[in-house]
């Protein structure tokens, strides 16, 4: 994310209190980022330009009504049909973007829970990852628009970041 978008500080909230306090331990070693504990999730989000949940959560940690005008978040968690991190008005508020359509609508339950609660369908997906990032259209039409990058995990695009990241430390 640093690498399109300049980020001075964090706010992490968790479960697990020890997990938020090494979380921001190694962002403010490794990469000198001011970092605030919260106590809630919905005080996490307060302010939030970009939003990344990485829970197993079963329900959602993330409500819309927590979350401001023209975020983006980064869903990249719990990736079962019948588990989700994000509230069907967010999924439905937002410009819907994933790693692939048919993993998502087979496995996401941030996206099936929405269709079967008839608050979306599979048009909702607006395009998966590559197609947006090699056509260059930028993917959010208006600055108060929010977005949503659900990912489930493709072993292709975990390839390709370690291969990247291999580049930039040789």
């Amino acid at each position: 994310m640093r690498c399109v978008r300049e980020i001075r500080s964090i706010q992490i909230w968790s479960r697990t209190h020890e997990n938020a306090e090494k979380l921001a331990r190694w962002a403010r070693a490794e990469m000198g980022i001011e970092t605030t504990i919260m106590g809630t999730a919905e005080g996490a989000l307060e302010g939030a330009d970009v939003v990344c949940t990485v829970t197993a959560a079963k329900d959602p940690v993330v409500s819309s009504a927590w979350l401001t005008s023209g975020c983006h978040v980064n869903a990249v968690g719990s990736f079962t049909p019948t588990a989700r991190e994000l509230d069907s008005e967010t999924i439905q508020s937002s410009r819907l973007y994933v790693d692939s359509k048919a993993s998502a609508l087979a496995e996401s339950g941030d996206v099936l829970i929405p269709v079967d609660e008839g608050v979306i369908d599979s048009q909702h997906i607006q395009s998966e990852l590559s197609a947006l990032v090699t056509s260059g259209s930028g993917g959010r039409p208006y600055p108060e628009e929010r977005t949503v990058f659900k990912s489930v995990g493709l072993a292709v695009f975990d390839r390709a970041v370690v291969a990247g990241v291999k580049t930039l430390i040789s």
